[in-house]
């Protein structure tokens, strides 16, 4: 009787904590884009990309690129778990890096805005390195000549399926190298 109890309480708390690791990010009150952004209908489990805002655009149009320093977000609904002040910088730092890297390889990286130029806002808002490890990202696209918000996503890696988690302490920077290969592969 006392293990078919005890049984029926592990079966519970695992069921819960996956429930927990499933939760559709928030919006982020305190950045710029959050009263743009919305449910996105294309991230059918809200877990990966669950809010978006997306005016039109050929991308084409853009041959310069202007990326802000990376941002770590002190909003109240910020999501860092297990992950100090010191390990946010140095994640902020490699997400720096990473997307410059990578964006440099379809844009010119400039500081002025332009006709041609975008610029492109980055805000960690979220990590854990604890398994499953896990980032979450705030990207906001603006058109630089006229700062006028073009395109704003939150991003998720893993998303938030049992079957998806990175079974990693390195899995926030999995994660942010494959988002930045997302991002470039839609300015292509």
């Amino acid at each position: 009787m006392l293990a078919t109890v005890c049984l029926a309480l592990f079966a519970t708390l695992v069921l819960a904590l996956s429930a927990c690791s499933a939760v559709r990010p928030v919006k982020y009150s305190s950045l710029a884009s959050s009263p743009y952004l919305r449910v996105n209908p294309d991230d059918r489990d809200g877990t990966h990309m669950p809010y978006r805002y997306a005016l039109p655009q050929d991308w084409s149009r853009y041959r310069k690129l202007i990326l802000e320093p990376v941002q770590i977000y002190g909003g109240p609904d910020a999501e860092f778990h297990h992950v100090n002040a010191a390990e946010c910088s140095k994640l902020a730092q490699f997400m720096q890096a990473t997307f410059a890297e990578r964006l440099a390889t379809r844009f010119d990286l400039v500081n002025e805005p332009g006709a041609d130029t975008l610029r492109v806002r980055l805000t960690l808002t979220g990590a854990g390195t604890a398994l499953p490890g896990y980032v979450i990202y705030a990207v906001e696209i603006l058109d630089s000549s006229s700062n006028q918000l073009v395109e704003a996503f939150i991003e998720r890696y893993p998303d938030g399926r049992p079957s998806a988690r990175l079974s990693s302490p390195d899995a926030p920077r999995t994660g942010i190298e494959r988002g930045a290969d997302e991002l470039l592969a839609q300015f292509r």
